[in-house]
């Protein structure tokens, strides 16, 4: 399960992200990797229009990034940024998709889209603020295509579970009750009226990550 430990991971890889040589290497690797896919505006209207709307004075730049995709493992290992679906790379502007069981492409780009939009308006001062507001923002998208029940356990719980107990394994009751507060978010953001999760699904032992 997650502890402060994979808090910590996240932070820490949040900060050699921000390094330009460390991002630099990150972009020649991806960009000439044989297996990586290339997506511009058109392949995700819907998120990109998204956050356009949200953040209109960051709009042209937001619809012209192109978004990375690589699924090779062994490349992700190679750089030290395993256990993360996608991340914004600031000095290069660069937003990769890697590998998600849960998470599908499209959430993923959002994400990255309103890192991208947070980081040029400089509106969080700190890295876990950002991630915070950006999760947030994105909760109206992904609800049209997603019940909440599904937002919270597999889009909020992985960030919020893994910060909520430092320094500790959270239980399955914690699990429950990290799944409550996600629902409280989702209301409290869209309006979506929250029903209780219940234990027909069974605890994850797989997490996708989200930077």
């Amino acid at each position: 399960m997650h502890s402060f430990r994979q808090a910590a991971m996240r932070f820490e890889r949040a900060r050699l992200l921000k390094r330009k040589e460390f991002a630099e290497q990150i972009r020649q690797k991806v960009v000439s990797h044989v297996n990586t896919k290339l997506f511009k505006r058109e392949d995700f209207p819907r998120a990109f229009f998204f956050v356009e709307e949200m953040y209109p004075e960051v709009a042209h730049v937001i619809r012209d990034l192109t978004i990375y995709k690589n699924d090779n493992t062994a490349l992700w290992a190679e750089m030290g940024l395993t256990g993360v679906a996608g991340m914004y790379v600031v000095p290069v502007s660069m937003i990769l998709i890697t590998y998600s069981v849960n998470i599908p492409d499209d959430v993923v780009a959002v994400h990255e889209l309103l890192h991208c939009a947070h980081d040029k308006l400089m509106l969080a001062k700190d890295p876990m603020s950002q991630e915070d507001m950006t999760f947030r923002a994105s909760i109206p998208y992904i609800l049209q295509d997603h019940k909440p029940e599904w937002v919270a356990r597999h889009y909020l719980l992985p960030y919020y579970y893994s910060i909520k107990e430092k320094g500790t394994v959270a239980s399955r009751l914690d699990e429950r009750d990290v799944i409550a507060s996600c629902m409280e978010m989702i209301e409290k953001e869209s309006g979506a009226t929250p029903t209780r999760v219940t234990d027909s699904e069974p605890a994850m032992d797989r997490f996708d990550f989200l930077d």
